[in-house]
């Protein structure tokens, strides 16, 4: 059975005493209107670098100055030659004005000299007693004395504030934010996720269409202005049903919407027993999802609102017409998954994961990012910031251990030593209490390390799919370009990455070439265990593991990063930080 007030109205007979009560009870009870998912990005922060490749010096952008010159501030001054020191607007010879000489005996009786001279190194002439510097001809290009050149200056206009936000974040309305996960859009601090398939955005909503979308909001809008009329009259004269029969047809269909949601759970309750494989209930009820967010079954939201406008008949404030106004479910519950629906995992299969408390547990502290090495060890990003960007921790049995430095991100390789990339883009490694950049001066926004040792990096530099990829080169001598994009990435056992690009969908590499990894996933972030396995985050930032090229819905929350261990352990760190972990 569908519901819709409007025809209800009409068949009742509403006399319009109030238009903007008719406008809140003309909106349908079917499916056509929905909230869209969103989560918070964090506060959003001061841009600092300079794009289009300016210069950035004392927190302003300037034009690069031409070769020769540098800059300070809004003028370029000429730069020194070999043989001079910098000392501000003039370049001053860097040798000594005077030596001494070195004696040197000419005439010499029974070993003893009566008579010699003074000798001074070239570039010196000899005066007496001293040794003073020559003089030379001034640089081609330079002015002023061979001791003191004045250096040549142009202007390179006022400096500018900087517009640019550091690899992964976003700039909107002159501040810098987290990168939204795929299939959400930024919007200041809060990413929004998209209308699902053939729907369009109705603000922080989506509806079926534009008609559904201006009759939602003319609703909610009404609802309040009808609530603040009622308020303001102290309930006088509320509008009636023409026809007694109304309220209790309406109760009626409130009633049916309960037995028909309490028939669902039932169901759902009854499937779950049976471990998941539809125990008699028939070819429509395989999914506990359907049989709750079926079209032909009503939503808690449906009745909710049903119930409203039920009371709204008989409330003088409007308060209920309020509520039946703005209550409708996530998209997220009407598809399924995190919108677009196609961008979510493929749905879960198997027995039901196990309650939260049966898997997870949380740790003390908070992070940005965790990773785990083939023996264990744990280091996280911390969400404390400090140069480089954030601190660096390291699990010791049950508790955190502070290491001095700053990253964004981290990984772990077989012998438990970290490697990290600092906010600008460099790539360290931790050794014996201290850091050392990776020779080759690769710059990165991700990093992933296999049970092997094998190193890939997502590179800085944007190109289709996401950022550069890289490996690196067994003799440690630098980076390896491979084709291909992508914005997260780990790898496997045998060395071989695999990666989500920027539109969510996952890869593994094999053979110098790409292949889509099954189940048609969507992805926010990718690990792989020193088993093998391979877990995700969907783009609903749930688990999920991938079982015989399916992708199965795991236990727990929502995470932003994970990170797999030995024996099939994960940490997960949350979007609102937390550190979350299977570790007994």
């Amino acid at each position: 059975m569908k519901f819709h007030i409007s025809k209800a109205l009409h068949h009742w007979g509403f006399v319009p005493s109030s238009l903007l009560f008719l406008s809140i009870s003309s909106t349908a009870l079917t499916a056509d209107f929905c909230w869209r998912d969103s989560y918070g990005r964090g506060a959003g922060t001061i841009p600092t670098r300079c794009t289009g490749g300016k210069d950035n010096q004392a927190g302003l952008c300037y034009e690069n100055c031409r070769s020769g010159y540098g800059g300070a501030g809004p003028v370029c001054w000429q730069d020194c030659p070999a043989g001079y020191i910098n000392t501000g607007a003039f370049c001053h010879i860097d040798m000594p004005l005077v030596v001494a000489p070195r004696f040197r005996c000419t005439h010499s009786v029974w070993g003893v000299c009566y008579w010699g001279t003074n000798d001074c190194p070239s570039g010196y002439t000899n005066v007496g007693v001293a040794c003073a510097l020559s003089e030379r001809p001034i640089p081609e290009g330079y002015v002023g004395t061979y001791l003191d050149l004045t250096k040549k200056t142009y202007g390179r206009g006022a400096g500018t504030i900087p517009q640019g936000c550091r690899e992964g974040k976003d700039n909107q309305a002159g501040l810098c934010y987290e990168n939204c996960r795929p299939g959400y859009t930024g919007v200041g601090p809060v990413c929004w996720g998209q209308p699902p398939n053939g729907w369009v955005g109705c603000g922080m909503g989506a509806a079926k269409d534009s008609r559904v979308c201006t009759e939602t909001i003319i609703g909610q809008v009404g609802s309040v202005g009808n609530m603040a009329l009622r308020i303001a009259t102290l309930g006088a004269a509320p509008p009636t049903p023409q026809n007694p029969s109304a309220v209790a047809e309406l109760r009626q269909w409130y009633s049916d919407m309960k037995k028909g949601y309490t028939a669902a759970k039932q169901a759902e309750k009854r499937l779950k027993e049976s471990g998941g494989k539809g125990g008699g209930l028939g070819p429509d009820l395989d999914s506990p999802t359907q049989l709750i967010f079926d079209s032909e079954n009503p939503s808690i939201e449906d009745m909710i609102r049903v119930a409203a406008k039920i009371a709204s008949f008989v409330d003088p404030t409007g308060v209920s017409g309020v509520v039946g106004a703005y209550t409708y479910s996530k998209c997220s519950a009407l598809t399924g998954g995190a919108p677009p629906p196609e961008s979510a995992p493929a749905p879960p299969t198997g027995t039901p994961s196990l309650p939260l408390s049966a898997m997870w547990r949380r740790l003390d502290g908070q992070a940005r990012d965790a990773g785990v090495g083939a023996d264990g060890t744990t280091w996280v990003v911390g969400n404390n910031p400090v140069s480089g960007g954030y601190g660096i921790y390291k699990r010791n049995n049950t508790r955190w251990e502070r290491i001095p430095g700053g990253a964004i991100r981290i990984d772990v390789d077989p012998k438990g030593n970290p490697w990290i990339v600092s906010d600008d883009g460099k790539i360290f490694r931790g050794a014996g209490g201290g850091w050392s950049e990776v020779p080759g001066g690769g710059r990165a926004t991700d990093i992933g390390i296999g049970a092997s040792g094998a190193v890939w990096v997502v590179g800085a530099n944007r190109v289709s799919g996401g950022y550069a990829i890289a490996r690196y080169k067994s003799d440690n001598t630098g980076w390896e370009l491979i084709p291909g994009g992508a914005i997260r990435i780990d790898v496997d056992p045998n060395g071989n990455p695999w990666i989500v690009s920027d539109d969510g969908k996952i890869f593994r590499g094999a053979g110098g070439g790409w292949s889509e990894a099954p189940g048609n996933g969507r992805a926010i972030d990718i690990t792989v265990g020193a088993d093998g396995v391979v877990y995700v985050l969907g783009t609903d930032g749930r688990v999920y593991k991938l079982v015989d090229n399916k992708w199965v819905l795991q236990a727990g929350m929502h995470g932003s990063s994970i990170s797999a261990g030995p024996a099939g352990i994960l940490w997960k760190v949350t979007n609102n930080n937390e550190i979350w972990t299977t570790a007994p």
